[in-house]
């Protein structure tokens, strides 16, 4: 549906999508030599991409077209399908919103059938139709999707260094890690994954002597840069001092 150049734009776009740690994979990786396409993602980045990506993403790359003598509109049927998996992924369900999405997921089908070809609607596509009411039946998808054991799964297949015995050498790591962990709960003097934070060693700790407002602490991310502040930003932050440090009250009583 996107020429080249805008694909080739819009792969850009996601390239440059940061993610706070562990919400999502990195985009980046998973883009083509030439730029071009998105391969090799996982089953929950593509959630996280068709919930919260492209809705934002289209805007500007995909406009009305004339397909098959109809004029379809894909970047809003785009967005309510993103709204439909997010709306159905919520925490908090209500069963009067569940029957709307019933009632939604159908309609965004015909809008979707307007555009692409009979081959897109395989029986993958249309389990969709049917989420609504396997959540009235089972409640909220946290409890019943795949995605924690998956990651589990990763971690034992991670620690696998024996491929003649797989599951020998998964226990055997599993094992080794479960003592290790036990033991490190009882040990003070050496840096863990339990005492790390607590000693000031992550570097998010604040400085003690340090005033009221730069008491809390911060976690950086990425490399670090120098700029310089203009007037403007000055302004702000003296603004912000004036008003929010405990220090300056008696001054300005």
């Amino acid at each position: 549906m996107l020429a080249k150049e805008k694909r080739i734009e819009l792969c850009n776009f996601l390239k440059s999508i940061k993610f706070p740690h562990g919400y999502a994979a990195n985009l980046a990786k998973h883009i083509s030599s030439d730029g071009s396409k998105v391969q090799g993602l996982k089953t929950h980045d593509c959630h996280v991409l068709l919930q919260r990506i492209l809705p934002a993403g289209l805007q500007g790359f995909v406009e009305k077209k004339h397909v098959l003598g109809i004029c379809g509109e894909l970047y809003e049927t785009i967005a309510e399908l993103g709204k439909f998996f997010r709306e159905l992924c919520s925490r908090n369900l209500r069963i009067d919103v569940i029957n709307r999405l019933k009632r939604d997921i159908v309609l965004i089908f015909c809008k979707l059938e307007k555009i692409y070809p009979p081959a897109f609607f395989d029986v993958m596509v249309h389990l969709a139709v049917h989420l609504p009411d396997q959540i009235l039946l089972t409640g909220p998808v946290q409890y019943g999707w795949m995605y924690p054991i998956e990651r589990r799964m990763g971690t034992f297949k991670n620690s696998m260094r024996n491929r003649a015995r797989l599951e020998g050498s998964i226990a055997e790591a599993y094992a080794a890690t479960d003592t290790l962990t036990f033991c490190s709960r009882y040990i003070e003097d050496v840096d863990t994954r339990f005492n790390r934070d607590a000693h000031g060693t992550s570097g998010d700790e604040p400085v003690e002597d340090d005033i009221s407002v730069f008491m809390h602490g911060v976690k950086l991310m990425g490399g670090s840069s120098v700029d310089r502040a203009s007037d403007e930003d000055l302004e702000k932050l003296v603004w912000y001092m004036l008003n929010n440090c405990d220090e300056v009250y008696p001054y300005v009583e």
